[in-house]
């Protein structure tokens, strides 16, 4: 349970640094830029990480099924059944797990830039 205290707190910490960077620096950039970068990093996140963790989680679920495996509610919190499978079967399905991991954390940037984008527009 330590790690997801972990990625809360640092997600807190994100949150934190990200409303300090737009009360600082949200309205000397041009609106449209921030919008451009807001809907081409969710574009862009989601064009990788949807693709990515749909492959991710089928392959998990066939694993898991071959490894004859209690599958309930395994979609929650699939990394919990890495430990079931062999190192083999997990080589082949973790670059699937970490591209999509990496496009939902561009996803999320591109979020980030959109409430840069609403912050700098309500102060003017």
């Amino acid at each position: 349970m330590a790690p997801v205290k972990s990625v809360i707190e640092v997600a807190i910490a994100g949150a934190v640094l990200l409303s300090l960077f737009a009360l600082q620096f949200g309205s000397a950039v041009d609106p449209e830029t921030l919008l451009f970068w807001s809907v081409a990093l969710i574009a862009g996140g989601l064009t990788v990480g949807l693709p990515a963790g749909l492959g991710y989680h089928i392959l998990l679920a066939r694993a898991l099924k071959a490894a004859n495996r209690d599958m309930t509610r395994w979609w929650m919190r699939p990394t919990g059944f890495h430990d079931y499978l062999s190192p083999t079967t997990l080589g082949r399905i973790k670059p699937w797990f970490h591209v999509g991991a990496a496009g939902f954390l561009v996803a999320m940037a591109g979020c980030g830039f959109l409430l840069l984008l609403v912050i700098a527009v309500s102060r003017s």
